[in-house]
């Protein structure tokens, strides 16, 4: 009797995390009248019992002497294998200073937003490939990124730890001649935006949101490069960007 108990306390302390990390962990339990009920446990040591809500929400009470072992059920994969969608908005945080993707007429904005959609096909739950587009609101204009995205899950869970790997090009989408005021105030002419490589990467979280979305929560970090030329007081100007910055974005993925 005094192994079987030991035994149950150490099935139950080792099925503690999966019951904490996935609400509601099932488990089968095996009963030695020969029941195999799939539930959720909760363990009452003071009585040496054990009571078994099932997935059908009926409720036992059992001595542990008439348990003979718990097993936790595997985990079905959150989302299925095969097409995913993920659609986000974000915020860029970057040092106040200078640069193209604010005013360089003044100190920087200490963020600005981000709309993106990542589209892809999921291998596994650890692995999915996609092409990822958006737009960057800036103060000029518009930057539009283009993409490869490598993303998965680093864990099983309800609660899920979720990385992510962005590798492409960005490209301008502004003309300082059509912003009024620009091309008088520095007599510009032949303005020319072009993109360079841009990348991203981060860690975040991945919660259900229901039985076909979740949520997803990140943080990360993000490099682009940017060359303006133009001509300004009969001079050929030409200069280049180089943005590092913190990310945090929010997303519904299917």
């Amino acid at each position: 009797m005094l192994s079987r108990f030991v035994f149950l306390i150490c099935c139950w302390g080792l099925l503690m995390p999966s019951l904490f990390a996935q609400k509601p962990a099932e488990v089968q339990v095996f009963l030695d009248n020969g029941w195999i009920l799939k539930g959720d446990t909760s363990l009452l040591p003071l009585t040496k019992k054990i009571a078994i809500q099932t997935v059908e929400g009926q409720q036992f009470v059992f001595g542990l002497h008439q348990v003979d072992s718990i097993k936790p059920l595997p985990v079905a994969p959150r989302l299925k294998q095969g097409y995913f969608g993920l659609y986000q908005l974000g915020v860029y945080f970057h040092n106040p200073e200078p640069n193209p993707f604010t005013d360089a007429n003044s100190p920087g904005n200490f963020y600005f937003l981000t709309l993106q959609t990542v589209q892809g096909y999921r291998f596994n739950d650890g692995f999915s490939l996609g092409f990822a587009t958006g737009l960057h609101l800036l103060a000029k204009g518009y930057i539009l990124p283009l993409m490869l995205d490598m993303r998965g899950d680093l864990n099983k869970g309800k609660i899920r730890w979720h990385y992510y790997l962005q590798g492409g090009h960005n490209l301008p989408l502004y003309d300082l001649d059509d912003i009024p005021g620009w091309g008088n105030r520095w007599q510009l002419r032949d303005f020319k935006a072009s993109g360079r490589f841009m990348s991203e990467l981060g860690l975040g979280l991945r919660l259900p949101a229901n039985d076909s979305y979740d949520l997803i929560f990140t943080a990360g970090y993000h490099r682009q490069r940017l060359v303006e030329s133009y001509w300004a007081w009969g001079s050929f100007f030409e200069d280049v960007y180089t943005l590092n910055r913190l990310t945090m974005q929010v997303g519904l993925m299917f």
